[in-house]
Protein backbone atom coordinates (compact mmCIF):
# COMPACT_ATOMS: atom_id res chain seq x y z
CA UNK A 1 0.00 0.00 0.00
CA UNK A 2 2.77 2.51 0.85
CA UNK A 3 4.74 2.23 -2.47
CA UNK A 4 1.08 1.36 -4.37
CA UNK A 5 2.83 -1.63 -5.53
CA UNK A 6 0.59 -4.88 -6.60
CA UNK A 7 3.67 -7.74 -6.82
CA UNK A 8 6.27 -7.64 -3.82
CA UNK A 9 8.80 -10.40 -3.41
CA UNK A 10 11.70 -10.39 -0.39
CA UNK A 11 14.62 -12.97 -0.71
CA UNK A 12 16.87 -13.10 1.13
CA UNK A 13 20.18 -15.40 1.22
CA UNK A 14 20.09 -19.13 2.64
CA UNK A 15 23.02 -19.47 5.07
CA UNK A 16 23.49 -23.11 4.34
CA UNK A 17 23.15 -23.56 0.78
CA UNK A 18 24.45 -20.36 0.00
CA UNK A 19 21.88 -18.81 -2.58
CA UNK A 20 18.71 -16.35 -2.55
CA UNK A 21 15.78 -17.95 -1.74
CA UNK A 22 11.94 -17.08 -2.19
CA UNK A 23 10.83 -16.31 1.08
CA UNK A 24 7.88 -14.14 0.98
CA UNK A 25 5.39 -13.47 -2.45
CA UNK A 26 2.97 -10.85 -3.03
CA UNK A 27 1.25 -11.49 -5.98
CA UNK A 28 -1.93 -9.10 -7.33
CA UNK A 29 -2.22 -7.75 -3.49
CA UNK A 30 -2.22 -11.31 -2.37
CA UNK A 31 0.26 -13.20 -0.47
CA UNK A 32 1.25 -16.57 -1.84
CA UNK A 33 2.53 -19.53 0.54
CA UNK A 34 6.28 -19.64 1.19
CA UNK A 35 8.07 -21.21 -1.71
CA UNK A 36 11.30 -21.15 -0.37
CA UNK A 37 12.32 -21.86 -4.52
CA UNK A 38 15.59 -20.73 -5.25
CA UNK A 39 16.43 -17.60 -7.39
CA UNK A 40 18.13 -17.97 -10.87
CA UNK A 41 21.49 -16.18 -11.74
CA UNK A 42 19.55 -14.46 -14.85
CA UNK A 43 16.68 -13.51 -12.90
CA UNK A 44 16.28 -9.77 -12.30
CA UNK A 45 16.58 -9.82 -8.20
CA UNK A 46 19.79 -11.72 -8.99
CA UNK A 47 21.24 -9.26 -10.91
CA UNK A 48 20.24 -6.59 -7.84
CA UNK A 49 22.30 -9.12 -5.28
CA UNK A 50 25.26 -9.16 -7.21
CA UNK A 51 25.68 -5.75 -8.30
CA UNK A 52 24.92 -4.41 -4.20
CA UNK A 53 22.97 -1.55 -6.47
CA UNK A 54 18.85 -0.78 -6.63
CA UNK A 55 17.61 -1.12 -9.86
CA UNK A 56 14.68 1.29 -11.15
CA UNK A 57 13.11 -0.18 -14.41
CA UNK A 58 10.10 2.20 -14.89
CA UNK A 59 8.32 0.84 -17.84
CA UNK A 60 8.62 -1.94 -20.56
CA UNK A 61 10.26 -4.47 -17.83
CA UNK A 62 10.21 -7.21 -20.19
CA UNK A 63 12.55 -5.75 -23.02
CA UNK A 64 14.92 -4.17 -20.64
CA UNK A 65 15.34 -7.57 -18.77
CA UNK A 66 16.23 -8.61 -22.26
CA UNK A 67 18.64 -6.21 -23.12
CA UNK A 68 20.05 -6.94 -20.07
CA UNK A 69 20.48 -10.68 -20.78
CA UNK A 70 18.02 -11.42 -17.96
CA UNK A 71 14.60 -12.99 -17.89
CA UNK A 72 11.66 -11.00 -17.08
CA UNK A 73 9.73 -11.65 -13.67
CA UNK A 74 6.31 -13.55 -14.21
CA UNK A 75 2.87 -11.72 -15.14
CA UNK A 76 2.12 -8.45 -16.88
CA UNK A 77 4.72 -6.21 -15.25
CA UNK A 78 4.20 -2.36 -16.33
CA UNK A 79 6.87 -1.05 -13.59
CA UNK A 80 9.48 -3.01 -11.55
CA UNK A 81 12.30 -2.03 -8.82
CA UNK A 82 14.59 -3.64 -6.70
CA UNK A 83 17.35 -2.88 -3.67
CA UNK A 84 19.70 -4.91 -1.90
CA UNK A 85 19.28 -5.71 1.75
CA UNK A 86 23.07 -4.52 2.89
CA UNK A 87 24.24 -4.70 6.71
CA UNK A 88 27.37 -3.05 6.06
CA UNK A 89 28.81 -4.87 2.91
CA UNK A 90 27.37 -7.67 4.17
CA UNK A 91 24.65 -8.65 1.61
CA UNK A 92 21.01 -10.42 3.01
CA UNK A 93 19.26 -10.57 0.36
CA UNK A 94 16.92 -8.48 -1.94
CA UNK A 95 13.30 -6.80 -1.83
CA UNK A 96 11.79 -6.34 -5.12
CA UNK A 97 8.38 -4.90 -5.75
CA UNK A 98 6.25 -4.36 -9.10
CA UNK A 99 3.03 -2.78 -10.60
CA UNK A 100 0.88 -3.59 -13.77
CA UNK A 101 -0.21 -0.40 -13.71
CA UNK A 102 1.81 1.92 -12.11
CA UNK A 103 5.13 3.59 -13.50
CA UNK A 104 7.59 3.93 -10.30
CA UNK A 105 10.02 7.15 -10.41
CA UNK A 106 13.13 7.66 -8.40
CA UNK A 107 10.89 8.92 -5.84
CA UNK A 108 9.56 5.71 -5.58
CA UNK A 109 13.33 3.89 -5.56
CA UNK A 110 14.08 6.30 -2.62
CA UNK A 111 11.27 4.82 -0.58
CA UNK A 112 12.19 1.16 -1.71
CA UNK A 113 15.86 1.55 -0.17
CA UNK A 114 14.57 3.26 2.87
CA UNK A 115 12.69 0.42 3.77
CA UNK A 116 15.35 -2.10 2.71
CA UNK A 117 17.84 -0.40 5.20
CA UNK A 118 14.94 -1.41 8.01
CA UNK A 119 14.25 -4.48 6.83
CA UNK A 120 17.72 -5.31 6.76
CA UNK A 121 18.34 -4.46 10.21
CA UNK A 122 15.25 -6.85 11.38
CA UNK A 123 16.44 -9.62 8.80
CA UNK A 124 20.11 -9.42 10.39
CA UNK A 125 18.78 -9.80 14.04
CA UNK A 126 16.77 -12.93 13.55
CA UNK A 127 19.71 -14.86 11.45
CA UNK A 128 21.77 -13.88 14.55
CA UNK A 129 19.21 -15.43 16.36
CA UNK A 130 19.03 -18.80 14.27
CA UNK A 131 22.79 -18.96 14.33
CA UNK A 132 22.86 -19.11 17.62
CA UNK A 133 20.42 -21.33 18.20
CA UNK A 134 21.90 -23.56 15.13
CA UNK A 135 25.07 -23.86 17.25
CA UNK A 136 23.43 -24.78 20.52
CA UNK A 137 22.17 -27.34 18.60
CA UNK A 138 25.15 -28.13 16.97
CA UNK A 139 27.09 -28.42 20.38
CA UNK A 140 24.54 -30.95 21.71
CA UNK A 141 24.38 -33.04 19.15
CA UNK A 142 28.15 -33.35 18.94
CA UNK A 143 27.99 -34.07 23.18
CA UNK A 144 24.96 -36.90 21.86
CA UNK A 145 27.89 -37.80 19.23
CA UNK A 146 30.68 -38.42 21.46
CA UNK A 147 28.40 -40.18 24.13
CA UNK A 148 27.35 -42.73 21.62
CA UNK A 149 30.71 -43.00 20.03
CA UNK A 150 32.71 -43.33 23.39
CA UNK A 151 29.82 -45.76 24.53
CA UNK A 152 30.83 -48.80 22.21
CA UNK A 153 34.43 -50.92 20.92
CA UNK A 154 32.45 -52.94 18.59
CA UNK A 155 34.01 -51.67 15.26
CA UNK A 156 30.46 -52.63 13.30
CA UNK A 157 28.55 -49.93 15.88
CA UNK A 158 31.37 -47.52 15.67
CA UNK A 159 31.46 -47.39 12.08
CA UNK A 160 27.48 -47.30 12.10
CA UNK A 161 26.98 -44.73 14.39
CA UNK A 162 30.07 -42.26 12.16
CA UNK A 163 27.82 -42.47 9.01
CA UNK A 164 24.23 -42.15 10.41
CA UNK A 165 25.77 -39.12 12.74
CA UNK A 166 28.05 -37.53 9.68
CA UNK A 167 24.54 -37.40 8.05
CA UNK A 168 22.42 -35.97 10.70
CA UNK A 169 25.05 -33.40 11.87
CA UNK A 170 26.08 -32.07 8.68
CA UNK A 171 23.08 -32.42 6.22
CA UNK A 172 24.94 -34.32 3.88
CA UNK A 173 22.50 -36.38 0.58
CA UNK A 174 25.88 -38.37 0.44
CA UNK A 175 28.47 -39.97 2.90
CA UNK A 176 31.13 -42.64 2.55
CA UNK A 177 33.49 -43.74 5.10
CA UNK A 178 37.12 -45.10 3.57
CA UNK A 179 39.50 -46.18 5.99
CA UNK A 180 43.01 -47.89 5.33
CA UNK A 181 43.85 -51.51 6.31
CA UNK A 182 47.42 -52.17 6.71
CA UNK A 183 48.78 -56.12 5.79
CA UNK A 184 51.97 -56.55 5.44
CA UNK A 185 53.15 -52.78 4.83
CA UNK A 186 50.51 -52.62 1.79
CA UNK A 187 48.02 -50.20 2.02
CA UNK A 188 44.73 -50.73 1.44
CA UNK A 189 41.73 -48.58 0.96
CA UNK A 190 37.87 -49.83 1.51
CA UNK A 191 34.86 -47.91 1.47
CA UNK A 192 33.84 -49.19 4.96
CA UNK A 193 30.11 -47.48 5.33
CA UNK A 194 27.94 -45.68 2.95
CA UNK A 195 24.62 -43.75 2.91
CA UNK A 196 22.62 -41.87 0.42
CA UNK A 197 24.57 -43.52 -2.55
CA UNK A 198 23.59 -45.55 -5.11
CA UNK A 199 25.01 -49.57 -5.16
CA UNK A 200 26.61 -48.11 -8.89
CA UNK A 201 28.78 -45.16 -6.88
CA UNK A 202 29.72 -47.71 -3.94
CA UNK A 203 30.65 -50.39 -6.08
CA UNK A 204 33.38 -48.12 -7.74
CA UNK A 205 33.73 -45.16 -5.19
CA UNK A 206 35.98 -42.67 -6.90
CA UNK A 207 39.04 -42.24 -4.77
CA UNK A 208 39.19 -39.15 -2.27
CA UNK A 209 41.53 -36.16 -3.38
CA UNK A 210 42.82 -36.16 0.20
CA UNK A 211 44.31 -39.90 -0.14
CA UNK A 212 46.65 -38.79 -3.29
CA UNK A 213 49.43 -39.45 -1.21
CA UNK A 214 48.86 -42.79 0.00
CA UNK A 215 48.28 -43.51 3.56
CA UNK A 216 51.60 -42.32 4.53
CA UNK A 217 50.52 -38.75 3.79
CA UNK A 218 48.82 -37.38 6.78
CA UNK A 219 46.46 -34.60 5.28
CA UNK A 220 46.36 -31.33 7.64
CA UNK A 221 43.28 -29.68 6.50
CA UNK A 222 39.58 -30.76 5.11
CA UNK A 223 39.26 -30.18 1.56
CA UNK A 224 36.35 -28.47 0.83
CA UNK A 225 34.55 -27.93 -3.15
CA UNK A 226 31.65 -25.96 -3.04
CA UNK A 227 30.95 -25.96 -6.80
CA UNK A 228 32.32 -29.09 -8.42
CA UNK A 229 31.80 -28.26 -11.61
CA UNK A 230 34.11 -25.28 -11.15
CA UNK A 231 36.99 -27.92 -9.35
CA UNK A 232 39.94 -28.99 -11.94
CA UNK A 233 40.65 -31.48 -9.21
CA UNK A 234 37.38 -33.52 -9.90
CA UNK A 235 37.69 -33.06 -13.96
CA UNK A 236 37.93 -37.22 -14.30
CA UNK A 237 35.36 -37.83 -12.33
CA UNK A 238 32.80 -34.92 -12.84
CA UNK A 239 30.83 -37.24 -15.16
CA UNK A 240 30.20 -39.73 -11.97
CA UNK A 241 29.85 -37.03 -9.85
CA UNK A 242 26.52 -36.22 -11.91
CA UNK A 243 25.31 -38.92 -12.32
CA UNK A 244 25.10 -39.37 -8.35
CA UNK A 245 23.66 -35.45 -8.34
CA UNK A 246 26.81 -34.55 -6.44
CA UNK A 247 27.42 -30.84 -6.86
CA UNK A 248 29.44 -29.99 -3.75
CA UNK A 249 31.59 -32.27 -1.65
CA UNK A 250 33.51 -31.75 1.98
CA UNK A 251 36.52 -34.25 2.66
CA UNK A 252 37.59 -34.63 6.44
CA UNK A 253 40.46 -36.43 7.40
CA UNK A 254 40.20 -38.76 10.18
CA UNK A 255 43.83 -38.63 11.78
CA UNK A 256 45.23 -40.07 15.01
CA UNK A 257 48.72 -38.80 15.75
CA UNK A 258 50.77 -39.21 12.64
CA UNK A 259 48.43 -42.07 11.90
CA UNK A 260 46.09 -41.89 9.04
CA UNK A 261 43.17 -43.36 8.97
CA UNK A 262 41.07 -42.78 5.95
CA UNK A 263 38.48 -40.53 5.07
CA UNK A 264 35.13 -39.16 5.81
CA UNK A 265 33.63 -37.92 2.51
CA UNK A 266 30.46 -35.70 3.10
CA UNK A 267 28.50 -34.95 -0.48
CA UNK A 268 25.83 -32.39 -1.18
CA UNK A 269 23.20 -32.34 -4.37
CA UNK A 270 23.59 -28.83 -4.67
CA UNK A 271 26.10 -26.00 -5.21
CA UNK A 272 26.56 -24.34 -1.58
CA UNK A 273 29.21 -22.06 0.14
CA UNK A 274 30.54 -23.52 3.29
CA UNK A 275 31.71 -21.57 6.09
CA UNK A 276 34.33 -21.39 8.63
CA UNK A 277 32.57 -22.35 11.22
CA UNK A 278 30.95 -25.07 9.46
CA UNK A 279 33.86 -26.56 8.16
CA UNK A 280 35.26 -26.49 12.55
CA UNK A 281 32.00 -28.07 13.19
CA UNK A 282 32.67 -31.38 10.50
CA UNK A 283 36.61 -31.21 11.94
CA UNK A 284 35.09 -31.97 15.08
CA UNK A 285 32.69 -34.74 14.09
CA UNK A 286 36.15 -36.28 12.10
CA UNK A 287 38.27 -35.79 15.34
CA UNK A 288 35.41 -37.85 17.48
CA UNK A 289 35.19 -40.91 14.86
CA UNK A 290 39.02 -41.05 14.20
CA UNK A 291 39.31 -41.36 17.60
CA UNK A 292 36.37 -43.82 18.12
CA UNK A 293 37.86 -45.89 15.14
CA UNK A 294 41.50 -46.06 16.68
CA UNK A 295 40.25 -46.95 20.13
CA UNK A 296 37.76 -49.98 18.42
CA UNK A 297 41.17 -51.43 16.40
CA UNK A 298 43.04 -51.63 19.29
CA UNK A 299 40.52 -53.07 21.66
CA UNK A 300 39.76 -55.97 18.79
CA UNK A 301 43.74 -56.17 18.44
CA UNK A 302 43.94 -56.31 22.12
CA UNK A 303 40.82 -58.87 21.86
CA UNK A 304 42.06 -61.47 19.18
CA UNK A 305 45.86 -61.36 20.61
CA UNK A 306 43.71 -62.37 23.64
CA UNK A 307 41.60 -65.56 22.52
CA UNK A 308 44.99 -66.75 20.44
CA UNK A 309 46.47 -66.74 23.75
CA UNK A 310 43.83 -69.28 25.26
CA UNK A 311 43.88 -71.22 22.49
CA UNK A 312 47.79 -71.60 22.44
CA UNK A 313 47.53 -72.25 26.44
CA UNK A 314 44.61 -75.00 26.05
CA UNK A 315 46.26 -76.61 23.01
CA UNK A 316 49.77 -76.68 25.11
CA UNK A 317 47.79 -78.59 28.07
CA UNK A 318 46.23 -80.99 25.11
CA UNK A 319 49.86 -81.33 24.06
CA UNK A 320 51.24 -82.17 27.87
CA UNK A 321 48.46 -84.55 28.36
CA UNK A 322 49.33 -86.94 25.46
CA UNK A 323 53.37 -86.60 25.75
CA UNK A 324 52.26 -87.51 29.57
CA UNK A 325 50.24 -90.53 28.16
CA UNK A 326 53.35 -92.09 26.19
CA UNK A 327 56.62 -93.36 26.77
CA UNK A 328 57.10 -93.94 22.78
CA UNK A 329 59.44 -92.33 21.71
CA UNK A 330 58.65 -92.13 17.99
CA UNK A 331 54.93 -91.69 19.15
CA UNK A 332 56.61 -88.34 20.96
CA UNK A 333 58.43 -86.92 18.21
CA UNK A 334 55.62 -87.22 15.78
CA UNK A 335 53.44 -85.76 18.29
CA UNK A 336 56.20 -82.32 18.76
CA UNK A 337 56.06 -82.22 15.12
CA UNK A 338 52.60 -82.77 13.96
CA UNK A 339 51.96 -79.72 16.71
CA UNK A 340 54.99 -77.73 16.09
CA UNK A 341 53.50 -76.88 12.02
CA UNK A 342 50.18 -75.94 13.56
Amino acid sequence: TLMGCDHFTVAPTDPEPGTLQVRMTVRDGERQPVSGEAVRDDDLIAHVYHTSSPLLIASDVPGTAHRMGLIPPRGAIYSWMGAPLLVGERRLGVMAIASSERRFNNGDLRMLNILASSASIALENAQLYQQQAQRVEHLATLNRIGSQLSGTLSPNTVLDTIVSSASELAQASGVALFLFWVDDDDEALSLMRSAGLSSRFVEQPPAPLLLDGGWNHVPERPLVIGDAAQDSRLAGVLPRLRDERIHAMVELPLVIGQSNLGVLALYYDRVRDFSDEQVELLRTLANQAAQAIDNARIFTSTDEAFQRSVEQLLALTGIGQMLASTVDLKSIGNLVLEHAME
